[in-house]
């Protein structure tokens, strides 16, 4: 059986341009940060360290209560410090939003230390020299093709490819049958990568290759946890090596774009 799905669609276009569906309005940074196509990065060769544009993450499994974080969500003494997007929903931020500030590392909110102690082990755990974004996220709609961070940040992103580490809980979906994928085309060709249930720690590019969603979700049913920082890369390449030497079968190269199955 394969470990991804490829699955092929037609782009819309007026006047010859390709249609720009999502505008990218990061926290932080009100107003469109790629609003054409011409401000994409697609065009732009992968770097990243094995050419993994998204692996599992071979990390112990995260335990977290969905039903937990969805009532600190609706939590109203909590909200001012989540973030309320157009795209993508609620943003349940665990410490002092950053956004495109790497070298920042806020400290945690004292009711996030105390609703997710274990959560805080946790991620001081990983190899990240500094953490500038982290939070709960669950769109509850599709999203077209995008790029979670600033453009600004592109160039350290490149350097630390694949950047962007999550981890994904679910009730509802089949790690065979998933709804987020990448793609290089802006959505003609998308590549849905399986993430084996044993772990529940991935990570992708975040610079070159934009991802998307096709189905939205309930924070109660399915949710992420983003990790944006700066990592040590010594230590972070260790853990991409030992990563693809357990899930090679599962990791999504350059080369699965190019395929039609």
């Amino acid at each position: 059986m394969l470990n991804y799905r490829v699955k092929k669609y037609e782009l819309e276009y007026k006047d010859g341009i390709r249609v720009r569906q999502y505008l990218n309005n990061n926290p932080g940074n009100p107003g469109p940060d790629r609003p054409g196509w011409e401000d994409l990065s697609l065009h732009h060769s992968y770097e990243g360290y094995r050419d993994m544009v998204w692996t599992p993450i071979d990390l112990p499994y995260l335990d977290v209560d969905l039903d937990h974080v969805d009532a600190i969500r609706k939590d109203q003494n909590k909200q001012k410090d989540f973030y309320e997007t157009e795209n993508v929903g609620t943003l349940l931020f665990l410490k002092c939003n950053e956004c495109g500030q790497p070298g920042k590392d806020p400290t945690w909110f004292d009711w996030a230390e105390q609703e997710f102690p274990h959560i805080q082990e946790y991620v001081s755990m990983l190899p990240f020299k500094t953490i500038h974004q982290l939070f709960f996220v669950q769109t509850p709609r599709p999203i077209p093709p995008h790029y979670d961070e600033e453009k600004s940040m592109e160039g350290l992103l490149r350097t630390q490819a694949p950047s962007h580490l999550h981890f994904r809980w679910s009730k509802v979906t089949d790690w065979r049958d998933e709804y987020v994928y990448m793609s290089k085309d802006s959505g003609a060709t998308r590549v849905f990568p399986m993430l084996p249930p044993e772990t529940n720690a991935f990570a992708y590019d975040g610079a070159t290759y934009e991802h998307g969603v096709e189905k939205g979700f309930e924070f109660k049913d399915r949710c992420q946890l983003v990790v944006h920082g700066v990592y040590d890369l010594e230590k972070w390449h260790t853990l991409l090596e030992k990563s693809y030497q357990k899930y090679k079968d599962y990791v999504i190269t350059s080369e699965h774009f190019n395929k039609t199955v």
